[in-house]
């Protein structure tokens, strides 16, 4: 839904160009983050371009750097896309519209990639939660762990 606004950079790029796709990506997030920048506004009385907004705008960085990282691997390890006489059938995944068949990568690469999700999500995760911290969202007097930290 968020990349609807982002439709009029095909006039501008190619479709297929990773331009295009990068713009559409960051376009998305952009709106994104100054729909919650407003959800900030109202819980906590201020517009600041610290906290989600910057949440928001870091999530598409951080696929670049994934984009990135698999262009050079791609480079480095060598043509992926053309399969072998015993290629698996049941490896590729289904088309989805626009999209060609590609093999699902080796569970490393999986596993790698999640890695690579925690650890950004905990990188830029504060930026989302510090906003509700400030108001007192998380904080309930029935379950308050600062009163273990006294003793």
């Amino acid at each position: 839904m968020l990349t609807y606004p982002s439709t009029f950079l095909g006039y501008f790029f190619p479709q297929e160009s990773i331009r295009f796709k990068l713009a559409r990506l960051y376009t998305a997030f952009f709106v994104s983050g100054a729909i919650h920048m407003a959800g900030d506004a109202m819980v906590t009385g201020s517009i600041t371009f610290r906290d989600s907004f910057t949440f928001f705008m870091l999530q598409p960085f951080g696929i670049t750097i994934e984009y990135l990282v698999v262009h050079f691997w791609r480079q480095f390890s060598g043509p992926q896309d053309k399969p072998t006489d015993n290629f698996d059938k049941s490896q590729v995944t289904k088309t989805h519209g626009y999209r060609k068949e590609e093999p699902i990568p080796p569970l490393w690469i999986r596993c790698v990639g999640l890695i690579w999700l925690a650890f950004w999500i905990a990188l830029t995760g504060p930026y989302i939660v510090n906003p509700l911290c400030v108001v007192g969202v998380f904080s309930d007097p029935r379950v308050d762990l600062r009163r273990l930290m006294r003793y």
